[in-house]
């Protein structure tokens, strides 16, 4: 006969009574547990050292124009549009840009100081002399470091002939160093928006706060180098061209005033065309000279008009908490996995080996 839902319920109810019975008959067993899981529980917690996290959002600027309104209504829609314009580094490629090795390899020569150090040093040199880990990281950091003693020693790589090779050479230093960066810093952009944001993550506030303020300030570097790039190059071109001319137009000026002041007297036709062909050449000099300033004039206003500008949405600060280990919820997590373990204990000496013990007998 088929059990109606009522009778179902009734039998849930029943089974999570038997549940519950047994949970409080054997307290004793998950209380045990239970403070050894908030013992181990706390060691890991206290082990792992404190990180402290250092943020800076930024808005970038809104460019004008008709491909740009259809690129925001794109994004709106969920679409991409950004390669469609001529700038290869879009504000989608920020965060690779940020994560790449040469990027984090150019943090590790920032100069950072903090109260707890007395001394100031690169970062790189921090993070190998002041990096801090649980204890149950040291074994296998004594494992490497033996292992680096039996290694051999770095060598630069040269081809047959005994030349070095055009390939970069990174050591295992600046390999290890360029990771951990890599670890502490990130960068990510919002799709829709466009604003971006900056974290960096250490176990020394100040020093997590100095690196955010360095990572935003090359970003904006490196993308205000590649931006005005064409612009200050054609502005330096132009400029050369229009001290040439200047030079130019100030021979062909002198030229004709030396003339004029020499012939004076002299009205023949020879010297009336000497004197026009004279004045025609400082006409034209000085045009090319005219043209080539405001060339020059233009060239530098493409600079400024291509120079990219960021607001400051949220500045970088020194963290008055940590941002990890989250105690609570290792705490928690610990709490649990002790009740399952003892469940599991439980169930397996009471109900398993009971019933492997009768099919024995």
């Amino acid at each position: 006969m088929k059990k109606t839902r009522f009778q179902e319920l009734i039998d849930d109810v029943s089974v999570l009574r038997s549940c519950c019975h047994f949970v409080w008959s054997r307290r004793s067993t998950y209380i045990k547990y239970m403070i050894v899981g908030v013992i181990v529980a706390l060691i890991v917690a206290f082990s792992i050292p404190n990180k402290y996290t250092s943020s800076v959002v930024l808005a970038p600027e809104t460019q004008a124009g008709a491909l740009d309104g259809l690129s925001g209504l794109a994004s709106m829609a969920g679409l991409n549009m950004g390669n469609m314009g001529q700038d290869a580094y879009t504000v989608e490629l920020y965060p690779t840009i940020v994560s790449s090795f040469d990027f984090s390899l150019a943090l590790s020569n920032i100069k950072v100081k903090s109260s707890e150090i007395n001394e100031e040093l690169t970062y790189g040199e921090y993070l190998v002399k002041y990096r801090k880990q649980a204890w149950w990281m040291y074994p296998v950091e004594w494992i490497n470091a033996l292992y680096a003693m039996l290694r051999p020693a770095d060598e630069p790589l040269v081809n047959v002939a005994g030349d070095e090779k055009s390939l970069r050479y990174v050591t295992k230093k600046e390999h290890n160093v360029g990771r951990m960066i890599q670890a502490n810093v990130n960068c990510a952009v919002e799709t829709l928006t466009g604003v971006i944001s900056v974290t960096v993550t250490d176990h020394d506030p100040e020093i997590a706060a100095t690196v955010a303020d360095s990572v935003v300030n090359r970003l904006s570097n490196f993308i205000l180098e590649y931006r005005t790039r064409k612009a200050r190059a054609d502005y330096e071109y132009l400029s050369a061209m229009c001290d040439s001319t200047k030079k130019t137009y100030l021979e062909v000026q002198t030229k004709f005033a030396d003339y004029a002041s020499k012939h004076l007297s002299i009205t023949s036709p020879a010297h009336q065309a000497r004197m026009n062909f004279l004045e025609n050449e400082v006409s034209l000099a000085y045009s090319a000279y005219s043209t080539m300033v405001g060339q020059m004039q233009m060239a530098q206003a493409k600079i400024l008009e291509t120079t990219p500008v960021y607001t400051v949405i949220e500045s970088a600060y020194v963290p008055l908490y940590a941002s990890s280990p989250k105690k609570v919820l290792i705490l928690i997590a610990f709490v649990m996995l002790a009740f399952f373990a003892s469940t599991a204990h439980l169930v397996y000496v009471e109900i398993l080996s009971k019933k492997w013990n009768k099919r024995e007998a």
